[in-house]
């Protein structure tokens, strides 16, 4: 699985984080955000790269287990992606992770989540 790579951007406030992946055939699931980001309930997942014949998906749990597709907020549909694109996430579950269906060997993915605090609460 992909280790995420994270930061937070805002280190003054600790208001916003971000974390990157890399998904291909591989690496088809990245590895999931846990508990310690559930106080970060505004989250924008982007993705870019080239898909080859893969297809993103945001994928959520309470388990950490059983996962299954998050959905964009607006649309209200699963973010579910054959191109580049940007999506906000209106569930928040306890885990979340990136993962690519049906990659090829010219698939290769760059995931970038951001995760913004409503109020400073603890770290």
């Amino acid at each position: 699985m992909g280790n995420p790579t994270m930061n937070k951007p805002d280190r003054s406030t600790e208001l916003v984080r971000r974390a990157v992946w890399t998904l291909n055939q591989g690496d088809a699931s990245g590895s999931e955000i846990g508990a310690d980001w559930m106080d970060y309930g505004d989250k924008c997942v982007q993705v870019t790269g080239t898909f080859g014949a893969g297809t993103f998906v945001w994928q959520g749990s309470n388990d950490g287990v059983n996962w299954g597709t998050l959905n964009a907020a607006g649309s209200g549909t699963a973010i579910s992606l054959t191109s580049a694109g940007v999506r906000q996430v209106i569930e928040n579950p306890l885990f979340m992770r990136p993962a690519v269906t049906g990659a090829d060997g010219t698939t290769a993915l760059t995931v970038t989540l951001v995760a913004k605090r409503a109020t400073l609460g603890r770290d």
